[in-house]
């Protein structure tokens, strides 16, 4: 189909999807890049190359991507939430909560959405509004793990140690290899002085981690 027609821009964005997946980040480039160009007005491509220039750290190419995808399609809930997601990477958190906010208000039913609005208010310390967010998303997804395992970082922070627990318990009955929550529980034990437990969890951490000289110093 290439051959015969060069410029057809589904069959580019495509090429460009399948050369993205199997890790060839150049053509990838080049086809999306090609399908725009038969094309610019393709909110999705331009989410998609957007999404492979952030992956690069080509944070100015990517900006241009989403800014362009929701011009032409302000209820783009995917481009929004994809924007936010590296302007808070970048420690831009107010913007990041403005445009995972916009992503909510066009499409209120993803929980990823609301995970990533918990973890903005969460680096600005905002740790009610942060809880909050992380409830929705674990309502709008019951069984999330990231979710409840950043609920029970946002409760640990509010001194609400017990659900704090709870959620981390959770994550762990579910996910035993969560090396972050045995870490995130065994600290929670240490400082409220339950040290039994700490040593069970840091134990626990240690049989996925045993090159960890922070735990192996702790448990001495």
């Amino acid at each position: 189909i290439l051959k015969t027609m060069p410029n057809e821009p589904n069959t580019l964005q495509l090429l460009g999807a399948f050369t993205k997946a199997v890790g060839d980040v150049t053509q990838a480039e080049k086809y999306l890049r090609a399908s725009l160009k038969a094309d610019p007005k393709q909110p999705h491509v331009l989410n998609n190359l957007g999404n492979l220039y952030y992956n690069l750290e080509k944070y100015k190419d990517a900006t241009a991507c989403y800014e362009k995808a929701t011009n032409l399609q302000p209820a783009y809930a995917d481009a929004w939430f994809n924007w936010a997601i590296m302007l808070s990477m970048q420690e831009q958190y107010d913007k990041s909560i403005k445009f995972v906010q916009k992503a909510i208000s066009y499409d209120p039913k993803q929980a990823k959405f609301y995970n990533l609005l918990g973890l903005s208010f969460k680096r600005q310390e905002n740790f009610q509004a942060a809880s909050e967010a992380f409830e929705k998303a674990v309502r709008l997804q019951p069984g999330y793990i990231l979710a409840i395992h950043n609920l029970g970082t946002a409760y640990r922070e509010m001194e609400r140690y017990e659900d704090a627990i709870q959620c981390f318990n959770f994550v762990l009955n579910n996910k035993p290899d969560q090396v972050e929550t045995w870490e995130s529980i065994g600290s929670l034990y240490h400082s409220t002085g339950d040290f039994n437990r700490s040593i069970v969890a840091f134990s626990k951490l240690l049989e996925l981690e045993p090159e960890n000289l922070t735990i192996h110093r702790a448990l001495n």
